[in-house]
Parts: C-alpha cells; structure tokens; sequence
C-alpha cells in the first residue's frame, strides 16, 4: 500500500464512492470502515435511497422471521440492516434476500481466508445483494484486493470494509 498525504493508505471499495481500487490519494475512512460525509451523496443499490439517516442496526438473531419483522419496523428510518454470523449461520442466502427487501445490507462476516477463498465469497455476496461485506484486515493486503476483485468479477457495486478489531 502507498501512504496518502497524512501518511496512511486506504482501500477504497464502496457504495459511497466511485473508487473501486486501493487509493493513495484519498483520505482514510472513519475508523468504522465508512466515510459517512458520503453517505447522503452516494447514488442508490436499492429500493431505499443512501440518503437516509446514517444508522446501522445489527439484526443479531438466529430467528428469520424476528429479524425480518424487527427489519420491516425500521424501515425508513434507519441507513443500513446488519446481518452478522448467527443469523448468515442459521439462514444462509435467504438472510440476506428477506433483510434486503427492507434495505440496505452490511454483511458481516469478517472474511479472513487465502485470498482466492475470499474472492469467491465477495463474488457471491455481491450476487446476493449485499451492500457492504466485512473482511479481517489480518488477511492482508493481498486478501483484501482479492475480495475487491471478487465483487468486481460479479458485476457487484458491494462496498468492502476492513475490519482491524474486533469489539
């Protein structure tokens, strides 16, 4: 990676840019992975437009039909519906399809696996739909660009976010 002008360099991979590569020029996002000054500008990836208030709420449930329902209630008045791994690991695909419906996605499953693993999830998280998809920055720099190239080969706008640590 190449350091920008405050010296640190920056994946940029999401539906709040038009970027979809590493970049040394633009500045890092916020330390959520997200650059929320961007949020109300980027162009919409669903039926829901991204100018909607910048709240992710995190659907972690093992019951679909709770999390749809919980979903459904939020609808408008929140950004972004986070599927994590309990309910990704209970329903798979259709998670991500039934959540979908009521917004935003952010898929978050911390990939961290060889890098061509990883482009193949990318691939198929960006067929799914996902809006954004979390990997672990441990991977490294190879991993990540793999998960970049992965949504790209799927013809997928999903943004991808490096997690550094887990809270």
């Amino acid at each position: 990676m190449k350091p920008t002008a405050s010296g640190a360099a920056s994946w940029v991979n999401s539906p709040f840019t038009s970027k979809r590569s590493l970049s040394a020029t633009t500045p890092a996002p916020s330390s959520a992975g997200i650059d929320m000054r961007k949020l109300k500008r980027a162009a919409p990836t669903r039926s829901k437009p991204w100018n909607m208030p910048p709240l992710i709420v995190a659907l972690d449930l093992s019951d679909l039909g709770r999390a749809e329902s919980l979903a459904g209630s939020l609808a408008g008045d929140v950004g972004v519906l986070k599927v994590g791994l309990e309910l990704f690991s209970s329903h798979g695909p259709a998670a991500v399809e039934r959540i979908g419906a009521h917004g935003p996605v952010f898929l978050d499953l911390k990939l961290h696996d060889i890098p061509n693993t990883v482009r193949g999830a990318a691939a198929e998280a960006a067929r799914l739909g996902a809006d954004l998809l979390t990997v672990h920055a441990l991977g490294g720099e190879a991993m990540i660009a793999a998960a970049v190239e992965g949504v790209a080969a799927a013809g997928g706008t999903t943004g991808i976010v490096a997690v550094t640590l887990l809270t």
